[in-house]
């Protein structure tokens, strides 16, 4: 277990769950390829920029949308679509199967200081 705060926001957590009260979210569509591509119009995401998906179905086979597991912005190809990776500069994503449900990429200025603070706190 871990508590501890961050200007603006207090992070606390038990096991692999979370929660960010400054954490952004937006509609997005995974494509089925190699690399699998993300669309989430007028993002504004970095590479290496930490990232999260959930689904009210099925997100692609080869993510997950297990609370805690987080993901990272591999290739921005443009404004609109990205690839992703399962650890910084690591190797893209290949997305197959059925998908289903509306999906939902969160994301926000103090996420990615949360995970490296928390590496930090329970080491």
């Amino acid at each position: 277990s871990y508590t501890f705060t961050h200007p603006g926001s207090i992070f606390m957590g038990l096991g692999g769950g979370i929660e960010i009260g400054n954490e952004k979210s937006a509609t997005c569509t995974i494509s089925n390829a190699n690399p699998g591509v993300v669309t989430y119009n007028s993002h504004g995401l970095a590479a290496n920029q930490m990232i999260r998906f959930t689904s009210t179905g099925t997100l692609p086979t080869g993510l997950s949308q297990v609370q805690g597991y987080y993901y990272y912005v591999k290739t921005v190809l443009d404004g609109n679509t990205f690839t992703i990776s399962t650890t910084p500069g690591g190797a893209a994503i290949d997305t197959t199967g059925t998908q289903s449900g509306i999906h939902t990429i969160y994301f926000g200025e103090y996420f990615n200081s949360w995970k490296l603070n928390r590496k930090k706190a329970s080491s």
